[in-house]
């Protein structure tokens, strides 16, 4: 039955490509689920950078008051 998942072609330097089955050995699992769970992983550090810039910019612009936690979402 084919698979219903995208599928990318990617080249890997030999010490990346040893890491990778040397995590699927240890973990069991394919090459291609080790390769999917570390790029969920960066994609979601990478979304942890962009908003803690974010969130840097918006500090810069404070204007010295801040909320209570109950006055933005009560008790």
């Amino acid at each position: 039955m084919p698979t219903t998942k995208k599928r990318i072609n990617i080249t890997l330097d030999p010490e990346t490509e040893r890491v990778i089955n040397v995590l699927a050995k240890r973990k069991k699992q394919s090459k291609s689920a080790i390769v999917a769970s570390l790029t969920r992983e960066a994609l979601e550090l990478q979304e942890d950078i962009a908003l803690a810039k974010i969130a840097e910019e918006r500090m810069k612009c404070h204007d010295g008051r801040w909320l209570k936690h109950e006055e933005v979402w009560g008790k």
